[in-house]
Formats: C-alpha cells, structure tokens, sequence
C-alpha cells in the first residue's frame, strides 16, 4: 500500500532524524526528492525540516550547477536556472535569503551565516585550489545526500580528484560569459574535465561503499534500495585522497571497446 504524504513527511523527518542533524550544523545539501514520494507542502515544507534540523546558526549551501551552458549563453548569478540540479535546490536558489556565486560551472547558493562568505571564493575555478568546495571544506561543512547516491550528487568526490590529480583529467579554460554588476564579462572558468571521448567514465560507487565505512559517516535508510548519508567534507577528503592514492582510477569504470 502506497504511503500517504503525512507519513512520507514523518519518514522524511525520522530519516533526517537518524542522520543525527544538530543545530549549528553546515550541510552541502544534494537531494533525489523522489525518494521520500510526495511530501505535503513540497519542495517548501523540506526545506522548512532541513532548516529546522540545523537551527538558525546552521549554514545550508544548494549545488546550482549550469554546465550545459555554452561560450554565447550568459550566466546571471540572479536568474539562470540551474541544470538537473532538483527541485530542493532550485527552490533555496530563488529564495530571497540565498546568495549565489558568480561560477558559471559549478555555482552554489547558500543560505545562512556563513552565507556571505561563498562569495569571497574565485568564481572562476570551478574545481581545486581555491574553488568553492575548498573553502567549504576548511569551514567544516558536512555533506548530505538526501535520498541520493554519491554517483548522482557527490560532487566533491571531483573536486579531490582535482587536488589529487589523476590520470584521465586535466585541467582546461572554458569560455563562459557571465553577468557582473549589470556588465556583460566574457571569462575563462578553470575545469578539470575528462576528454570527450575517454572510455573512462564516472564511478563513485566504490568511493561511496568506502565512505559509508568511515567512523564518521553516518547512514539513514529510506527503503530497501535507498538511503541517506552525512559525513564530514572532512571524512569525504580523506576517503577519496587514499582511494585514489592506492589506485588512480578508483573513481571510474572502464567502458568497453565497441
């Protein structure tokens, strides 16, 4: 039998519940809202638990990612939606007490006291050094996957493979036009990409499977098949650094030759 939205709503709460949010807390929040089913109120009413779990001194910072865009589409911190991000962070990207970073690759909103703070981060690296998770990370934020996979939202995992270094990225400048201050600026974003036609494709499955064994990392199950996860940035860092160190390409799978 097919749960109603009240108990969907207390499934939500008991889940986060168990992933021992406490207020004060900074999350990275990635969300799959489908998880949980319908939930009454929407998209709103998870913020709201979201919210209430950390209190008013808690820091919440959404993915707005925009990588589809292309060297003639302009990128407005203010208006561009982001791209299969979900609907839990284009709802906190339009609040009216979020900020929002000028990269027009990997942007995040945030919304909170550490808020202003995002934007003191070079919108122009979207990965590494100096990029937005890094500043993330020396802040103590955690990581929330809320009913998704670190395959369909870890995207720090990436950001290591950029400070570490591996075989099959490499850094190059993306042409991006982004507004500023009411001026249109054509830019350079740094991005660490992998070649268009690399057989070596993402996968953080094994990285996960590794993260969910750190003393640190805490796991809520949804149902049979899903979950939630908080750890640490911290405990994700370490993680995916000695993965990568005992094997380069612990963060991929190998597409066979045709």
């Amino acid at each position: 039998m097919r749960a109603s939205p009240d108990q969907n709503l207390a499934a939500l709460k008991a889940n986060l519940d168990a992933l021992d949010l406490r207020p004060g807390m900074d999350l990275a929040v990635h969300s799959r809202l489908l998880s949980f089913g319908r939930i009454p109120g929407g998209v709103e009413t998870v913020y709201q638990v979201l919210r209430d779990a950390v209190g008013p001194g808690g820091t919440l910072i959404f993915p707005t990612y925009t990588l589809p865009l292309t060297s003639e589409t302009l990128y407005d911190a203010a208006t561009t939606p982001s791209h299969g991000m979900g609907a839990l962070s284009e709802y906190a990207r339009q609040r009216p007490d979020a900020v929002r970073t000028d990269c027009p690759m990997h942007g995040h909103c945030a919304i909170g006291p550490k808020a202003p703070g995002l934007l003191n981060c070079d919108p122009l690296l979207s990965l590494g050094p100096g990029a937005s998770f890094e500043w993330m990370l020396a802040e103590g934020f955690h990581l929330l996957l809320l009913g998704c996979t670190a395959q369909e939202g870890a995207t720090y995992m990436h950001h290591v493979e950029a400070m570490v270094g591996v075989p099959y990225r490499s850094w190059i400048d993306v042409p991006r036009r982004i507004l500023r201050a009411g001026s249109v600026t054509d830019v350079q974003c740094r991005y660490y990409g992998r070649a268009r036609d690399s057989r070596v494709k993402n996968d953080l499955s094994r990285a996960e499977a590794a993260l969910k064994d750190h003393p640190d990392c805490v796991v809520a199950p949804i149902d049979a098949s899903r979950d939630s996860l908080r750890a640490p940035l911290a405990a994700v860092d370490e993680t995916v650094r000695g993965l990568l160190h005992q094997d380069p390409y612990a963060l991929t799978r190998q597409e066979a030759t045709p």
